[in-house]
């Protein structure tokens, strides 16, 4: 009988490593003996996806839009609110009419 230990010492000899269908589609397309360069495991990949460059700079673009077009958005909100803010009536005017001005630049030169 094993103990315990040696169960936990070799779980990992009869397990099965289980793979996804997309990692099986990619080993199907490596040739064996042969080292792969990461730009070259990302060609597999996309191969083994079925999908073209161009579908694939398309969906990049495409992300890429909706990203900028969500920051755009953030912005604008943003601005909007600094530009709700400066407009806010609760700015005191000193004066009410061009009369009380004149009045008080009257007094200030009567003081000198």
């Amino acid at each position: 009988m094993a103990s315990g230990s040696d169960f936990k010492k070799n779980r990992g000899i009869n397990s099965k490593t289980r793979k996804t269908k997309l990692e099986k589609k990619i080993n199907k397309l490596k040739k064996p003996d042969k080292k792969y360069t990461p730009a070259q495991l990302l060609a597999l990949k996309r191969k083994a996806q079925g999908k073209t460059i161009a579908e694939v700079k398309a969906d990049n673009e495409k992300k890429m839009r909706e990203r900028a077009a969500a920051r755009n958005a953030a912005f604008k909100a943003k601005r909007k609110l600094k530009i709700d803010k400066k407009k806010t009536p609760e700015v005191k005017k000193k004066y009410t009419s061009n009369k009380e001005r004149n009045l008080k630049n009257l007094q200030k030169i009567r003081r000198r």
